[in-house]
């Protein structure tokens, strides 16, 4: 078949799918995004950065893990993932998870240190909303698999390998790059069904660099560029979502000759990412988030932050091989839970943002009387 016919065939394949009323992808979970960032698809890199503390792993759970698993529920759509831990123990990045689940189902705000009686005993009101939950649970392990024992490129390969052979066919050839050096090269892939197959590494800077590597730079370079780009997401059409922090250097707040913030300058970017800028080649499309409130800006682009406070946070699309960047969408935040959303625009929606704050304040009453009761 000519690579005309191979297109044409994708082509009239996807205006069906969308004709029927399914999806070609799994839409973002934030509506003014999705207008220019329709959906997340498949044979794609996505970057996801900003500075230590500012929700990278949050937002990447929420917007990648929790957000299609429960689309995959709602819409009949095949989705699994597999998510590297890196920094994070499996059972710690599960009990995220498990926050998320008690607030989306229960309406329950349960942070990690309440699950894990840090203050007080979790009420076994609590543990029964767990137990009770146990298929929902069971059902999300067996669709996204946490791994926290493979931290190294070849580590990650093999398993990746050893979980196309059982979703597909992998189709290798003979190369011969001279010398009597013949290697069985992957060339291709057949599935045995419509799988979108995530990969979820938390996070890039934690990858361990092996013999052949001269440095750490060298093994996340060969990690992003060679097996993400031209195996996971080329050849296996994965969607390959790698968090990636920033420079510690560039935190630095820098300030004018009158003692303001210069907001340009300490807001993620591609020129800060930490351990290594040349993978950003092979980035198809880079997210950053930014939190004003961590620099003390007060007001932010109409946002109260002194009101908001650490609650908000600004996703902006700093990279887009297939469409618009320079993007940006304001986001609540709660941590504790593990839950985004879009906030209001602030010049088109006063009033929606006016209830919003009304909203925000009386959650954080209601939080703070059952604290006191807990």
């Amino acid at each position: 078949m000519s690579l005309f016919e191979n297109a044409l065939k994708s082509i009239e394949k996807n205006a069906e799918i969308k004709k029927s009323g399914k999806y070609n992808g799994i839409p973002y979970p934030y509506h003014r995004l999705s207008q220019f960032v329709p959906s997340i698809d498949r044979e794609q890199v996505i970057g996801i950065t900003s500075y230590t503390g500012a929700g990278k792993s949050k937002f990447s759970r929420y917007t990648f893990v929790l957000h299609p698993y429960e689309f995959s529920l709602h819409n009949n759509y095949n989705f699994e993932l597999d998510y590297y831990a890196l920094e994070d123990s499996a059972e710690k990045v599960f009990k995220y998870i498990l926050c998320h689940y008690l607030n989306m189902k229960h309406k329950q705000k349960v942070s990690l240190f309440d699950l894990d009686s840090k203050f007080k005993e979790l009420p076994s009101s609590i543990i029964k909303q767990i137990k009770e939950g146990e298929k929902y649970l069971q059902d999300f392990n067996n669709k996204v698999r946490i791994k926290d024992s493979i931290s190294n490129p070849y580590g990650i390969y093999k398993d990746v390998l050893k979980r196309a052979g059982e979703l597909g066919e992998i189709i290798k050839e003979e190369k011969d790059y001279g010398n009597g050096n013949k290697v069985n090269q992957i060339v291709g892939f057949k599935p045995k069904d419509d799988t979108h197959w995530i990969l979820l590494c938390d996070n890039l800077n934690n990858i361990d660099k092996e013999k052949h590597h001269h440095d750490k730079k060298e093994a996340m370079d060969n990690f992003v560029s060679k097996d993400c780009r031209l195996i996971y997401s080329k050849i296996f059409k994965m969607t390959c979502v790698i968090i990636h922090q920033q420079a510690l250097e560039a935190e630095k707040q820098q300030f004018t000759n009158s003692g303001n913030s210069i907001i340009d300058r300490i807001k993620p970017s591609l020129a800060n990412l930490g351990g290594t800028k040349e993978v950003v080649r092979a980035y198809h499309l880079v997210l950053a988030l930014f939190n004003p409130h961590k620099f003390k800006i007060g007001d932010y682009k109409g946002y109260d932050i002194k009101r908001i406070g650490n609650n908000f946070r600004e996703i902006e699309v700093l990279k887009n091989n297939d469409g618009f960047d320079n993007i940006q969408v304001p986001l609540y935040f709660d941590g504790a839970t593990e839950y985004f959303r879009e906030l209001p625009n602030s010049e088109k929606q006063k009033e929606d943002l006016l209830r919003f704050y009304e909203w925000l304040d009386n959650e954080r009453l209601k939080q703070k009387s059952s604290q006191l009761l807990f």
